[in-house]
């Protein structure tokens, strides 16, 4: 048992007195380089606990993707449960550690204390209810599932503790009765000093008519030069020694009932408090396994906010091993910079690991380099990153050698800072690297500076390490030019204007554009003038190469693009028109089939009149075959039968016409097969299908789409010798032979039949050739 304070270890340890340890491992150079601190500021900016701010300013990037993908998710998560409106809660702000430990230890909490606990515990039940019921989100929902059911310690703390941190009168049996005990005997020990304040004030010895307390007890306010007219016990004297407090003599054994009342209350205070506090060191490991939970919680939660507030997305950020490698970001935006921010893309991957790029300056270099980088450590800390699209692959380290290093205590110069940070970057640099240099090669001899810039280069590039380099060296210009797996790009500038668009531009190389920024910026034009004599010819013709091919670049996009509008529009008015030929061929074939469906309706009538005369002179004749009794018995039924194939198979054909019409060299091949024309034939005599069509030929078929205004739609009509016909039945009188076609008075299709007899064909049924008009 822990007696007094002293004998508690102490939990807390100063900041300065241990050496910090950095989380970020072999990023910690490019965190405070690329201003990471800031970005974790942010977030930190963002959460709703001590702990949770804590893990917010501990973010760094991590080598290990598995850990980068569930940060990420978790992110990403969150930032869908805020955007529906849901929240979580995380008890009161304050640190709960010590507290918890010193519980651990047999420790004594007091009542606020106890309370915050309990809001803990309340904060984990809550936040356990809601992201159960949220199957969407499921590592957030895992973490919820995991905090620790802290219930019946929280029920406890309720039933005994206010919100203000006092014992409740039901915290026990016994408090309730102490209490009670106190209050009356305080009452009574008022009503005595009431009676001494108003006899003593009537004698005027009252310096002030009030009862106040000194030492516990309850006292008067007697002038000094008076209070030996006053028995009683002297507890305090005023400042100014004008007046004396004393317990009057009557008030004594009322007081000291009242003293031992409120001892005895206070001693079961303290006794349910140490009972609480017993609860809580017994759910110790539970409370601070939740604040872990809590605190991820929060800075999730924290991160999802930020996201929101940046308009950032989730990076997609994958193994360089399993998939091919690629450095790729779409309008990105750096995240410490504010206002109408130029957005940034650019992509590396494949055999291209380096990029070259050039251009002004203040013309956004730095800022580009910057960018890509800070963006990388912020999606392998699990961050969303500002841009539209990104993708990373898992780095194992970023370096990078921006700015100045320049010592006098260490004698180094900016030149030989750069040198050493870069002799250090050669060394740890490896394919699964991120390179970041700032203007290679600066401060010293210019074409040393090149070549020496050139070497660095190349040596990255041969190491298959991602690398961003910024220049102004030509030597460095022309490297990237002719050497493979080198992209060009260049920050844009308006010679016009003379103002940095501070737009990345790839493919090609870019002008320092250093006299024109000199001009701008208003320097002496005999200075400019002389300045531009110095200049080399060599210089001045690779510069003025280098604005004509940008201007040709700009024509030949330009033109493309044009060009790429003009296919776009050739599409959508091909589109436009098959739709309008496909609803209107729809609506044809609608009206041929209602056609059709009206002449079978005529033929079918005629037919059947036909038939009923057939049967009616069969019926005279008694001789013939068994079979041939049996069929004439019932002629009408076998001439439906046949006349439901010649419908089921013109209606097929009608179909397979249309088809072939609307598909190109199908549909001409049909065509000529349905106007009596066998396919491939060079006579062109007419097959065994006779002409069933509308029109005078057939549809043409012109860069995949229907011919023109005139189309016709051919169809076979019914075909002649369909077997299961009974031969004595075509040789009636009558009906057998084709009937002539001709239109009636409404212009409208019309079939008429002869009484012609079958010419003997073996086995031929009836057969009937049409026109349909219209």
């Amino acid at each position: 048992m822990i007696d007094s304070p002293s004998d508690i270890p102490p939990f807390s340890v100063r900041e300065d007195s241990v050496e910090p340890v950095d989380p970020a491992g072999e990023f910690s150079a490019s965190v405070r380089l690329l201003e990471f601190d800031q970005i974790r500021e942010q977030v930190a900016g963002y959460t709703r606990t001590v702990m949770g701010r804590e893990a917010a300013l501990s973010l760094s990037p991590s080598p290990d993707l598995l850990d980068i993908a569930t940060r990420q998710q978790e992110t990403t998560e969150a930032r869908q449960y805020l955007d529906e409106g849901g929240s979580l809660e995380f008890g009161p702000e304050v640190d709960f550690r010590e507290g918890i430990h010193r519980a651990l230890l047999g420790g004594f909490l007091r009542g606020d204390e106890l309370y915050a606990v309990r809001g803990l515990a309340a904060a984990a039940r809550y936040d356990r209810g809601v992201l159960a019921r949220h199957e969407d989100i499921p590592l957030l929902s895992s973490l919820a599932e995991n905090l620790p059911d802290l219930g019946q310690l929280e029920r406890a703390v309720s039933s005994a503790i206010s919100p203000a941190g006092e014992v409740l009168d039901d915290a026990s049996p016994d408090l309730r009765h102490l209490r009670q005990e106190s209050r009356l005997a305080h009452h009574r020990l008022n009503e005595v000093m009431e009676r001494n304040l108003r006899r003593l004030d009537r004698q005027d010895l009252i310096q002030e008519p009030i009862i106040t307390q000194r030492n516990g007890r309850l006292v008067l306010l007697i002038k000094a030069e008076l209070r030996s007219r006053v028995p009683g016990i002297v507890h305090d004297v005023s400042d100014s020694g004008a007046t004396v407090f004393i317990e009057p003599m009557p008030a004594i054994d009322p007081g000291n009932r009242w003293r031992e009342a409120r001892l005895a209350e206070e001693r079961e205070e303290e006794r349910v408090l140490r009972h609480l506090s017993g609860l809580v060191g017994q759910a110790g490991q539970d409370l601070l396994l939740t604040l872990d939970l809590l605190a991820r919680l929060d800075l999730n939660l924290a991160k999802g906010r930020y996201s929101a507030a940046v308009q950032a997305s989730a990076p997609l950020v994958f193994d360089g091993e399993v998939q091919a490698r690629s450095l790729r970001i779409v309008r990105a935006r750096h995240p410490l910079l504010s206002g109408n921010v130029v957005p940034i893309s650019l992509e590396l991957g494949g055999e291209q690991t380096v990029m070259l790029i050039t251009g002004p300056n203040a013309g956004g270099k730095t800022v580009t380099l910057k960018t890509v980088g800070l963006l990388a450590l912020m999606a392998l800390a699990g961050l969303p990153v500002p841009a539209a699209e990104a993708e990373f692959p898992v780095f194992d380290r970023i370096l990078a050698d921006i700015g100045d290093y320049q010592s006098i205590q260490e004698s180094l110069s900016t030149f030989s800072a750069h040198l050493l940070n870069i002799s250090s970057m050669i060394g740890s640099a490896s394919r699964d690297s991120l390179v970041l240099l700032d203007e290679v090669g600066s401060a010293t001899d210019p074409e040393e500076a090149g070549a020496l810039g050139v070497a660095v280069v190349d040596r990255f590039r041969s190491a298959g390490a991602f690398t961003i380099v910024s220049t102004h060296h030509l030597a460095l210009k022309a490297y990237a030019t002719n050497t493979s797996g080198v992209k060009n790009a260049s920050m844009g500038f308006d010679e016009e204007t003379l103002q940095p668009s501070y737009l990345l531009e790839t493919g090609w190389p870019g002008k320092s554009s250093g006299l024109a920024i000199a001009q701008k910026l208003g320097l002496q034009p005999e200075v400019l003038e002389r300045a531009r004599r110095a200049l080399t010819s060599a210089h001045t013709e690779v510069e003025d190469l280098l604005a004509r091919l940008r201007v040709a670049e700009g024509t030949s996009v330009r033109a493309r693009a044009e060009i790429e509008a003009k296919q776009a529009e050739l599409a959508q008015q091909e589109k436009e028109w098959n739709a309008r030929v496909s609803q209107r061929e729809a609506k044809r074939t609608a009206q041929w089939e209602r056609q059709l469906e009206s002449l079978w309706k005529n033929f079918e009538e005629q037919a059947a009149q036909k038939l009923r005369e057939v049967s009616a002179r069969a019926a005279t004749h008694a001789t013939g075959s068994a079979t041939g009794r049996a069929r004439r018995a019932d002629p009408q039924r076998e001439a439906a039968r046949m006349a439901s194939r010649l419908r089921q198979q013109a209606t097929e054909e009608l179909r397979q016409t249309v088809v072939g019409h609307l598909g190109g060299r199908g549909g001409r091949e049909r065509c000529s097969r349905l106007n009596g024309i066998e396919a491939g034939s060079a006579s062109g005599r007419p097959g065994k299908i006779k002409e069933f069509r509308q029109g005078g030929h057939c549809p043409q078929q012109e860069t995949g789409l229907a011919g023109g205004g005139d189309r016709a739609l051919a169809h076979p009509g019914p075909r002649r010798g369909y077997r299961g016909s009974d031969p004595r039945l075509s040789r009636q009188k009558g009906f057998g032979a084709a009937g002539s076609e001709r239109p009636d008075g409404n212009g409208g299709p019309r079939l008429s039949f002869g009484d012609q007899r079958d010419r003997g064909d073996s086995g031929g049924s009836p057969a009937a050739r049409g026109q349909i008009s219209g």
